[in-house]
Protein backbone atom coordinates (compact mmCIF):
# COMPACT_ATOMS: atom_id res chain seq x y z
CA UNK A 1 0.00 0.00 0.00
CA UNK A 2 3.02 2.30 0.44
CA UNK A 3 3.21 3.19 -3.31
CA UNK A 4 -0.40 4.42 -3.22
CA UNK A 5 0.26 6.49 -0.07
CA UNK A 6 3.26 8.18 -1.66
CA UNK A 7 1.09 9.82 -4.31
CA UNK A 8 -2.18 9.80 -2.31
CA UNK A 9 -5.52 8.08 -2.79
CA UNK A 10 -8.04 10.74 -3.92
CA UNK A 11 -10.98 8.27 -3.94
CA UNK A 12 -10.86 8.08 -0.11
CA UNK A 13 -9.44 11.58 0.53
CA UNK A 14 -5.96 10.40 1.58
CA UNK A 15 -3.38 13.09 0.73
CA UNK A 16 0.02 12.41 -0.82
CA UNK A 17 2.89 11.70 1.57
CA UNK A 18 5.53 13.06 -0.86
CA UNK A 19 5.47 15.87 -0.20
CA UNK A 20 2.95 16.04 2.61
CA UNK A 21 1.48 19.54 2.40
CA UNK A 22 -0.04 21.55 5.25
CA UNK A 23 -1.50 24.85 3.94
CA UNK A 24 -1.77 26.57 7.36
CA UNK A 25 -0.79 25.64 10.91
CA UNK A 26 -1.35 27.98 13.86
CA UNK A 27 0.39 27.64 17.22
CA UNK A 28 -0.75 29.50 20.31
CA UNK A 29 0.96 28.46 23.54
CA UNK A 30 1.04 30.44 26.77
CA UNK A 31 3.28 29.00 29.51
CA UNK A 32 5.30 30.77 32.24
CA UNK A 33 8.64 30.55 30.38
CA UNK A 34 7.36 30.22 26.83
CA UNK A 35 4.73 32.25 25.03
CA UNK A 36 4.42 31.65 21.31
CA UNK A 37 1.97 32.74 18.65
CA UNK A 38 3.05 31.52 15.26
CA UNK A 39 1.55 30.81 11.87
CA UNK A 40 3.22 28.38 9.49
CA UNK A 41 2.08 28.45 5.86
CA UNK A 42 2.84 26.39 2.76
CA UNK A 43 4.59 23.67 4.77
CA UNK A 44 5.90 20.73 2.79
CA UNK A 45 7.37 17.65 4.46
CA UNK A 46 9.59 15.20 2.59
CA UNK A 47 10.45 11.70 3.80
CA UNK A 48 7.10 10.70 5.29
CA UNK A 49 6.64 7.83 2.86
CA UNK A 50 9.62 6.01 4.41
CA UNK A 51 7.69 5.32 7.61
CA UNK A 52 7.87 1.96 9.34
CA UNK A 53 5.05 0.59 11.46
CA UNK A 54 6.61 -0.83 14.61
CA UNK A 55 3.40 -1.57 16.53
CA UNK A 56 -0.29 -1.81 15.69
CA UNK A 57 -2.84 -2.96 18.27
CA UNK A 58 -6.59 -2.87 17.84
CA UNK A 59 -9.33 -3.97 20.23
CA UNK A 60 -12.56 -4.11 18.26
CA UNK A 61 -14.52 -5.95 20.97
CA UNK A 62 -15.02 -3.36 23.67
CA UNK A 63 -14.16 0.34 23.36
CA UNK A 64 -12.61 0.18 19.89
CA UNK A 65 -9.24 1.12 21.38
CA UNK A 66 -6.09 1.21 19.29
CA UNK A 67 -2.40 2.03 19.46
CA UNK A 68 -0.04 2.77 16.58
CA UNK A 69 3.72 3.31 16.74
CA UNK A 70 5.46 4.66 13.64
CA UNK A 71 9.16 5.30 13.03
CA UNK A 72 10.34 7.92 10.54
CA UNK A 73 14.06 7.76 9.80
CA UNK A 74 14.32 11.28 8.34
CA UNK A 75 12.02 14.22 7.64
CA UNK A 76 12.78 17.53 5.91
CA UNK A 77 10.32 20.42 6.23
CA UNK A 78 10.17 23.65 4.21
CA UNK A 79 7.70 26.38 5.19
CA UNK A 80 6.95 30.07 5.57
CA UNK A 81 6.62 31.30 9.15
CA UNK A 82 5.28 34.36 10.95
CA UNK A 83 5.93 34.66 14.70
CA UNK A 84 4.35 37.56 16.61
CA UNK A 85 4.27 38.50 20.29
CA UNK A 86 6.32 35.50 21.34
CA UNK A 87 8.74 35.21 24.22
CA UNK A 88 11.22 32.58 25.42
CA UNK A 89 12.15 33.33 29.05
CA UNK A 90 13.02 37.05 28.75
CA UNK A 91 13.86 37.06 25.01
CA UNK A 92 11.26 38.44 22.58
CA UNK A 93 10.96 36.27 19.48
CA UNK A 94 9.34 37.89 16.45
CA UNK A 95 9.96 37.44 12.77
CA UNK A 96 8.71 36.40 9.39
CA UNK A 97 10.40 34.41 6.67
CA UNK A 98 11.28 30.96 5.40
CA UNK A 99 12.37 27.97 7.47
CA UNK A 100 13.93 24.61 6.73
CA UNK A 101 14.00 21.82 9.28
CA UNK A 102 15.82 18.49 9.17
CA UNK A 103 14.81 15.86 11.70
CA UNK A 104 15.98 12.28 12.26
CA UNK A 105 14.95 9.41 14.50
CA UNK A 106 11.29 10.35 14.79
CA UNK A 107 8.94 8.14 16.81
CA UNK A 108 5.19 8.77 16.72
CA UNK A 109 2.87 6.95 19.12
CA UNK A 110 -0.86 7.47 18.70
CA UNK A 111 -3.42 5.99 21.07
CA UNK A 112 -7.11 6.40 20.52
CA UNK A 113 -10.65 5.28 20.97
CA UNK A 114 -13.18 4.96 18.19
CA UNK A 115 -16.93 4.92 18.05
CA UNK A 116 -19.28 3.35 15.53
CA UNK A 117 -21.25 5.77 13.35
CA UNK A 118 -23.89 5.00 10.74
CA UNK A 119 -23.83 6.92 7.47
CA UNK A 120 -26.23 6.13 4.63
CA UNK A 121 -27.15 2.86 6.33
CA UNK A 122 -23.53 1.68 6.58
CA UNK A 123 -21.70 1.40 9.92
CA UNK A 124 -18.23 2.99 10.06
CA UNK A 125 -15.65 3.38 12.82
CA UNK A 126 -14.79 7.01 13.58
CA UNK A 127 -11.96 8.26 15.78
CA UNK A 128 -13.44 9.74 18.95
CA UNK A 129 -10.34 10.62 20.98
CA UNK A 130 -6.72 10.41 19.84
CA UNK A 131 -3.61 11.30 21.86
CA UNK A 132 -0.37 11.55 19.91
CA UNK A 133 3.19 11.79 21.22
CA UNK A 134 6.14 12.64 19.02
CA UNK A 135 9.79 12.10 19.95
CA UNK A 136 12.58 13.50 17.76
CA UNK A 137 16.11 12.20 18.31
CA UNK A 138 17.85 15.00 16.43
CA UNK A 139 16.67 18.17 14.72
CA UNK A 140 18.07 21.26 13.04
CA UNK A 141 16.13 24.32 11.97
CA UNK A 142 17.45 27.13 9.76
CA UNK A 143 15.46 30.35 9.37
CA UNK A 144 15.72 33.21 6.90
CA UNK A 145 14.11 36.22 8.60
CA UNK A 146 12.83 38.64 5.95
CA UNK A 147 12.10 41.45 8.44
CA UNK A 148 15.32 41.21 10.44
CA UNK A 149 17.94 39.40 8.31
CA UNK A 150 20.49 39.41 11.14
CA UNK A 151 18.08 37.41 13.35
CA UNK A 152 18.02 34.56 10.82
CA UNK A 153 21.82 34.05 10.87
Amino acid sequence: MRPQLTSGIPEVNIPALEPFTVPTLKLDRNAPNLRIKATVRNAKAYGGSRFKIEKLKLNLNNRYAGELKILLPKLMILADYDVRGSRLLTLDINGKGRLQGNFTGITVVAKGIGKPVVKDGVEYLQADKVVTRVKISHGQIAVDDLERPVAGM
